[in-house]
């Protein structure tokens, strides 16, 4: 069913005796080294919005297996094809993958299958109401390590518009899905736009002087802005993020378990909940796991601030990102009585919805 917001159509006359009613859709997706996340409708007169994520793993499918026999048709995962190489993608990837794959952390991820097959999935899961098969504007992010690179933006810009065949979820046909339009912007902006959104001041931070972290799995990336403009001197990012920190734990429990991505997600879940972390049977003292995984964080906190130099002339610290449970006491410390502003509701999802939000402006016009 569509949105209220997708409810709003346009219609155009086609002929004296027909009027067609057309849906103008917007949708974002986000990309990461961790995990892929992407809108489901548009976001409504309460700033809500329908997101879902699932990891970055797309699983190749061996030989000529079909899912859909079998216990594999009760996993949510969707088969796409890039290139005649056909992949596993969706929430329930990891569970269907074999256990010898490590995620990629490099900004070859942007150009590679395993990117495009993400996107598909993405695509696949969009939600588009029924008999619409075009999304006219498409928001994008990417880390702006990557985004500053003009070329690589314009090939995966170039890459993600077209005609796409995509799987349907739960079924075994496939439909046609056209992105007429495709705007690619810093992950990081989209988490300013929401959380200010979200708090009732956009209009005044577009006149502020803002710092912005985005805590990924794969990266920490910042952004200084001058209002919405970005200070590209006091802007950049780090291979850090959430995986290292889980590495650094990983590596200190055991070494041999540091590029395992089902042991890396089962110390996410404990540093995130608080719940015992098993590993080899065994449970694993909690606190010290905090305590080497804050002291790989803070390396890539000193990056960041020997970066922007003085933060005296923030008027803004936002934090977003999906690890941004992890970075945000000890980014409250390095800004000692500065109010660190994050997104309430689903974190995860704060560069997402500001994207989204960013595509429904640029569909309006």
């Amino acid at each position: 069913m569509p949105t209220k917001s997708e409810a709003n159509v346009l219609a155009i006359p086609c002929d004296k005796h027909l009027n067609m009613t057309i849906l103008r859709i917007a949708r974002a997706v986000d990309i990461g080294f961790g995990f892929n996340k992407l809108s489901q409708s548009m976001i409504d007169e309460h700033y809500d919005m329908s997101a879902l994520a699932f990891p970055s793993f797309p699983s190749p499918v061996e030989g000529h297996a079909d899912i859909a026999d079998g216990v594999m048709h009760r996993l949510q995962v969707v088969t796409v094809d890039v290139d005649g190489v056909r992949y596993l993608v969706g929430p329930d990837s990891m569970v269907a993958a074999s256990g010898r794959q490590p995620r990629t952390a490099t900004n070859a991820f942007f150009t590679s299958p395993q990117y495009m097959a993400l996107y598909l999935g993405a695509l696949a899961y969009m939600n588009l109401p029924a008999g619409a098969n075009t999304i006219h504007v498409l928001g994008a992010g990417l880390p702006l390590t990557v985004w500053r690179d003009a070329k690589l933006r314009a090939e995966i810009k170039a890459r993600m518009t077209g005609t796409f065949t995509v799987p349907v979820p739960d079924s075994t046909k496939t439909r046609e899905i056209t992105v007429e339009r495709v705007e690619l912007w810093p992950q990081v902006l989209g988490g300013l736009v929401s959380i200010s959104t979200e708090d009732g001041d956009l209009a005044l931070v577009a006149n502020q002087n803002n710092l912005v972290v985005d805590v990924g799995y794969g990266t920490l990336l910042w952004m200084a802005t001058a209002g919405m403009k970005p200070q590209i001197g006091r802007s950049d990012g780090t291979n850090g993020g959430v995986s290292s920190m889980l590495k650094a734990v990983a590596r200190m429990v055991d070494p041999a378990l540091v590029n395992d991505p089902r042991t890396l997600d089962r110390i996410d879940n404990s540093l995130r909940t608080g719940e015992p972390l098993m590993i080899n049977g065994t449970e694993v003292d909690l606190e010290l796991c905090k305590t080497r995984a804050d002291a790989q964080a803070l390396q890539h906190l000193q990056e960041l601030l020997d970066s922007i130099g003085t933060h005296k002339n923030f008027d803004n610290i936002f934090v977003a990102g999906g690890g941004a449970h992890l970075y945000s006491h000890l980014i409250a410390k390095q800004f000692a009585g500065r109010k660190i502003r994050t997104q309430t509701n689903e974190p995860q999802f704060a560069n997402l919805k500001g994207m989204q939000q960013l595509a429904e402006q640029i569909l309006a016009q």
